[in-house]
């Protein structure tokens, strides 16, 4: 990979390494949040071309150029639809969340690993859009949905239940078979 890609991991780190990158990144939020200062409840507007023409106003000077999106998934939900929108995403996210860590601790040990893969794809999508639009970018949260809904299913908790009890009723059958 290095050898192959050498050209495009030199960009790689010259872009993740430049201070104005990271002073312009940080002057991307901070519009997003005045953004959000001014506009509350009802966001600006959904879409790209929304933001760029309406957070043009409160564009702050670290900012260097006009963006579509403030390079923050929680951030652009605020600022585009309003906080309500923003609280009920985080909601909808952490209580999936919460019927996916259900679903790894009843699932058997052999399933625990594809659970956990899950899981981890979902944090690192959750945390990497604390610095890109990632769950706001419709190919990869479409796949975060997708992946999160599996993983928090209720059919999946009722069925490892289910598989634990037959179970234990065959053990039963066979030892009454054999004694």
């Amino acid at each position: 990979m290095l050898i192959g890609f050498s050209s495009h991991l030199n960009l790689l780190l010259q872009h993740a390494s430049d201070p104005i990158e990271l002073s312009s990144r940080v002057g991307a939020w901070q519009t997003g949040l005045r953004v959000i200062s001014a506009f509350p409840l009802t966001g600006i507007g959904l879409g790209g071309l929304a933001y760029l023409v309406n957070a043009a106003p409160y564009m702050v000077p670290e900012q260097l150029i006009p963006l579509a999106h403030p390079h923050n998934s929680y951030l652009e939900w605020a600022a585009m639809a309003g906080l309500p929108v923003l609280f009920v995403f985080v909601a909808i996210l952490v209580l999936n969340m919460r019927w996916a860590l259900h679903n790894w601790i009843v699932a058997d040990p052999r399933s625990r690993c594809l659970f956990a893969a899950g899981l981890a794809a979902i944090i690192a999508l959750s945390f990497n859009s604390f610095s890109v639009n990632a769950w706001t970018l419709p190919p990869l949260s479409a796949i975060g949905w997708v992946i999160l809904g599996i993983l928090s299913s209720p059919l999946l908790s009722k069925s490892q239940v289910g598989h634990t009890t037959e179970g234990k009723h065959d053990k039963e059958l066979a030892s009454a078979k054999a004694g």
